[in-house]
């Protein structure tokens, strides 16, 4: 095998490389194990040819190389950027990875078939569908463990290649979803610098000021900016009142509430033990999308849409609304938040297996 890639940039320091790492060294060690056996007590090993065991065998260690090299990014070959968002790399890793434990069961004897059994069962109640042809054929394995029966080895297999199968896919759908979060966590940002900087150069295209009615002693009204106020001022002054600074400090204030938001609503997220981590991306778009309801939220308040805030005379009032808009920004990534945790939760973990050799069916 090659021992290193060419490239200076690989995956090696990553903890998913270091993982299959290790789970290719575990195989690896079975194989030899399973392959040194010449001869066997009666019944111990099922019979196989010896150029069935010798093809079989083969196909392991093939599988096992593949798994490392797309570990090591050699094929397929690593790019910091493009592998990590297609997961190019990640997904050959483990799919060559789980092909060689689906084949290797097949050297098995029926004391390693039967420690096998739990694990493959735990897999599929948490990735194939119950009623499924493939859930039943996981149960009757798990019965046949309970009863003592033996265990069909090419039954195994296909249990496993099908969880394992499943869970790949869950995690491809968790990939797939973590890239959204970033695409549009980067477009909100795009546009939030682009409102920002427009209103900067153009301060009196939106104005986000209040106008308080005089009471009947003044003669003029009170004008309220996010950054200053005018007392008595004339409402031709409206315009000439904002400032460069307005949009900024509310869309400042905005993200706060977008971050209190953020760090309220995530901390509950299941830390998932995939390569792919939405936890991070989910939080940072709050970040800019925060930014934007609040200048929205302002923009609404000051153009009168909503009725009966008037009474708004203070820079201060405005910038708690907006800090309380960004905030509200929760209503709408909710949403997010929710797929995001049905996603972590449907990828199968050791971590969260459930007892695998109770062989009556659950509803999953």
């Amino acid at each position: 095998m090659t021992d290193e890639p060419s490239t200076e940039k690989t995956p090696r320091h990553k903890l998913w490389a270091q993982d299959a790492m290790a789970e290719i060294a575990l195989f690896k060690a079975r194989l030899h194990l399973v392959a040194a056996r010449s001869t066997a007590a009666a019944g111990a090993l099922p019979a196989h040819p010896s150029a069935e065991r010798e093809a079989t065998v083969q196909s392991v260690e093939r599988l096992l190389k593949c798994a490392r090299d797309a570990a090591c990014g050699i094929s397929p070959r690593y790019h910091a950027v493009t592998s990590w968002w297609s997961g190019s790399c990640i997904e050959a890793a483990f799919r060559n990875l789980h092909n060689a434990e689906a084949v290797l069961v097949l050297l098995y004897d029926q004391d390693q078939l039967r420690a096998e059994v739990p694990e493959a069962v735990r897999r599929a109640n948490e990735s194939i569908p119950a009623g499924s042809p493939t859930h039943v054929l996981a149960l009757d394995l798990a019965r046949a463990r309970k009863n003592g029966t033996r265990i069909d080895a090419a039954d195994l297999s296909k249990v496993i290649e099908a969880g394992h199968a499943a869970a790949d896919r869950q995690r491809a759908r968790l990939r797939t979803f973590r890239n959204v979060l970033i695409t549009g966590m980067a477009v909100t940002s795009l546009l939030l610098l682009a409102i920002v900087v427009m209103a900067a150069v153009r301060p009196d295209l939106a104005p986000l000021c209040f106008v308080q009615d005089p009471p009947p002693a003044a003669p003029l009204p009170n004008i309220a900016c996010p950054v200053r106020a005018l007392r008595n001022e004339n409402l031709s002054l409206l315009h000439t009142a904002s400032t460069r600074w307005d949009f900024g400090v509310v869309a400042a204030l905005g993200l706060l509430g977008g971050a209190l938001s953020s760090a309220l609503f995530i901390r509950d997220l299941y830390a998932n033990a995939t390569p792919y981590n939405v936890t991070v991306p989910l939080a940072l778009l709050k970040l800019p999308a925060g930014a934007l309801t609040g200048l929205a939220g302002i923009i609404l308040l000051a153009g009168e849409f909503v009725p009966g805030f008037s009474a708004i005379d203070k820079p201060i009032q405005i910038l708690a609304y907006a800090l309380v808009f960004g905030f509200a920004q929760q209503l709408f990534t909710h949403y997010l938040d929710q797929r995001a945790q049905r996603l972590v939760n449907a990828v199968p973990t050791k971590a969260r297996g459930t007892t695998a050799a109770d062989p009556a069916p659950e509803n999953r």
